[in-house]
């Protein structure tokens, strides 16, 4: 993995970038039942992304509990929410036929 993170090195190239992370390791971990290996795999999986992270100018994540997650991050950090307006994309009142149409009982609305 040295020639990844040398690729990848910022200064290698001299090219300054900044991450975001989307994904946590106890997300992708989460449904492994045997823990020695749920808490190893968690930890490398945490040394892999603050190796290469940690190598950029900052990272941004959609929330600070995200950032807070990955305590090896040892850079900028910044939360960045992925800003959905919840009114304006509210999906309002179901429309009769579109209900008929897809099959949908009324009642779990």
């Amino acid at each position: 993995m040295n020639q990844l993170r040398d690729k990848l090195d910022v200064t290698v190239y001299r090219i300054p970038y900044i991450t975001t992370n989307h994904t946590l390791p106890t997300n992708m971990t989460m449904n492994l039942h045997v823990a020695w290996i749920y808490e190893s795999l968690v930890q490398y999986l945490r040394n892999r992304t603050a190796q290469l992270v940690n190598t950029g100018l900052a990272m941004t994540a959609p929330t600070q509990s995200a950032l807070e997650a990955t305590p090896e991050i040892a850079m900028r950090t910044l939360p960045v929410s992925n800003g959905l307006d919840v009114e304006y994309y509210s999906p309002g009142v179901a429309s009769v036929d579109a209900l008929k149409r897809f099959g949908i009982d009324s009642y779990k609305n």
